[in-house]
């Protein structure tokens, strides 16, 4: 049932939503704006680039995720799902993580791609995935707890207010472990990766049950 979930999410997400196709041009166009900002300027090349990447990553999910389980929600499905799943956490879990798939993981092969054409090193490419990879699949769990929460408003200003204050550590994180000592700030941001996506899974299955009674 589980993966049933993630494999209906990310079918009627490439396949039936319009969303996708904006979010991926969202990305290949701030990521065409920040290569035109480092021929402008005398950034290092490589940080630069991991800092687009992220930036238009979060940008992305916070967007995706800010009607999260909206639908759900009105038309019945979350009910219906509470019968099913007797660990309703499941539920949730598997629609993050579908989400994350579906939305996320797209823009990493994309960078990694991009990352080869522009002659990163070997070790280079492969540390921006490890670190594009844990940061926005962290992000997308702290985005979907935030977009429940500002179900009633559906405003992308709430949710962010709630969101990059969880946000902003992930993202020092990603670029220490870049530019300084990778394997030390990684092993960090792997820690609190692993407590926020365990503590934002539960908040976010408590807010939906409370928001579907």
């Amino acid at each position: 049932m589980f993966f049933t979930v993630i494999a209906c999410e990310i079918n009627n997400l490439w396949f039936r939503s319009q969303q996708f196709v904006v979010s991926l041009l969202f990305f290949v166009v701030f990521l065409v704006i920040f290569q035109f900002l480092h021929q402008a300027t005398a950034i290092n090349q490589q940080n630069l680039f991991l800092l687009a990447v992220i930036l238009s990553s979060l940008l992305v999910i916070l967007g995706f995720f800010q009607n999260f389980c909206h639908t759900d929600i009105a038309d019945g499905t979350i009910e219906q799902m509470l019968l099913l799943f007797g660990n309703f956490e499941k539920f949730i879990l598997a629609k993050i993580i579908a989400s994350w798939l579906g939305v996320a993981f797209p823009m990493i092969v994309g960078a990694g791609f991009l990352a080869m054409l522009q002659s990163f090193s070997l070790l280079n490419i492969v540390k921006i995935l490890a670190i594009i990879t844990i940061s926005t699949l962290t992000i997308s769990f702290i985005s979907a707890m935030s977009g429940v929460l500002a179900n009633n408003f559906r405003s992308l200003g709430y949710m962010a207010i709630i969101a990059l204050p969880l946000i902003l550590p992930i993202l020092l994180l990603s670029y220490l472990a870049f530019n300084d000592d990778f394997w030390q700030n990684y092993q960090v941001l792997l820690a609190i990766s692993c407590f926020i996506l365990t503590t934002t899974t539960f908040a976010t299955t408590k807010i939906v049950k409370l928001l579907a009674v």
